[in-house]
């Protein structure tokens, strides 16, 4: 495993600003395609995007400080 210690802060910072980031598009692509659960799909994309602009925000201000 690698030690997070040694990494220079700011490949840290993006990389767990990269993964607070919200649900792809591809989620719905996939469920559209196959034709299964696209409204919970479209919902979990709709939801995921818009709580992510309050925690990539904070984790934004978190991260500079």
């Amino acid at each position: 495993m690698m030690n997070l210690a040694a990494v220079d802060p700011a490949w840290r910072a993006i990389a767990v600003l990269c993964a607070a980031m919200p649900m792809g598009a591809n989620v719905y692509l996939i469920a559209a395609r196959y034709e299964i659960d696209v409204a919970r799909a479209s919902a979990s994309v709709l939801i995921s995007t818009a709580v992510s602009v309050l925690t990539v925000s904070a984790l934004a201000v978190l991260l500079a400080t």
